[in-house]
């Protein structure tokens, strides 16, 4: 199953849906996708600071990436999230997590990411926060 990626929006937050398998052949997707409207994305650098992530014409103030759907992540994966938790938090914009269960709540757990990222059970615990 090939990396699906889905996205909508609810005034001033960015919900992106993953489902499927993200490895090295879909990580550059990933990326380019999570990290769409952040300031200085794709560069690899930190954005300009002090100001909301523009996509669209329209402020985001949070991005909720949903990974519920997802089956199978490698480090590539891993790669892309922390990318695009850096470029939203070099501009004050909130990135979170919501849907991890299971052998990724172990996954983040062991590898440190539960340090860095929000992570939530429920898309509407990440709103709501």
């Amino acid at each position: 199953m090939s990396l699906q990626i889905t996205e909508k929006r609810d005034g001033k937050i960015r919900i992106i849906y993953l489902a499927g398998m993200v490895d090295s052949s879909s990580a550059d997707v990933l990326t380019s996708s999570l990290t769409k409207g952040a300031p200085g994305a794709g560069s690899g650098g930190s954005g300009s600071g002090g100001s909301s992530a523009v996509g669209d014409g329209a402020e985001i103030e949070k991005v909720i990436v949903d990974i519920a759907q997802l089956i199978y992540i490698t480090s590539a994966g891993f790669r892309s999230l922390l990318i695009a938790h850096r470029e939203f938090s070099a501009c004050d914009c909130e990135f979170a997590l919501s849907g991890v269960r299971g052998d990724f709540v172990t996954l983040f757990n062991m590898s440190g990411f539960g340090r860095i990222f929000k992570i939530f059970d429920r898309i509407e615990d990440a709103i709501a926060a």
